[in-house]
């Protein structure tokens, strides 16, 4: 993708956030969206992976009143195993990934361990309790 076509796009985002008011209720919708379709995820059987936890960090988290997006670390855990590595590494946790952004531009998804390794202030906006539960039994 070129240079232009990338600002562009980003250029749009902006314009798009601006018009959203990416404030506090728009983040507490995109925060409630998001949840819902980690449980909605983690209902499915047909994905290879569940969404362990998903932890707030960056802007979105401080005191900015209109962070630029919304920065979220997602823990998966695998829900079955794969026939070959090649299934394995490339395929199901992406699925899980794509599932829980639904082409919310206003999120960025990182790996779950991103706010430590940044030394980032965090919180938990969700954590599965159910892969606990089924472990005991």
């Amino acid at each position: 993708m070129s240079m232009r076509r990338v600002e562009m796009h980003r250029l749009q985002e902006l314009v798009r956030l601006h018009r959203m008011g990416t404030g506090a209720r728009a983040v507490d919708r995109l925060l409630k969206d998001v949840v819902d379709r980690a449980c909605a995820i983690n209902e499915d059987d047909g994905y290879a992976y569940r969404v362990a936890r998903i932890a707030l960090f960056g802007s979105a988290l401080g005191k900015n009143p209109r962070p630029s997006d919304v920065d979220l670390a997602v823990t998966l855990s695998r829900r079955r195993r794969f026939p070959n590595i090649t299934a394995k590494v490339f395929w199901p946790q992406t699925e899980v990934l794509l599932a829980l952004r639904r082409r919310s531009r206003g999120l960025s998804l990182s790996e779950g361990d991103t706010p430590t390794r940044l030394r980032a202030e965090s919180k938990i906006i969700f954590e599965n309790t159910t892969d606990r539960r089924r472990n005991k039994r």
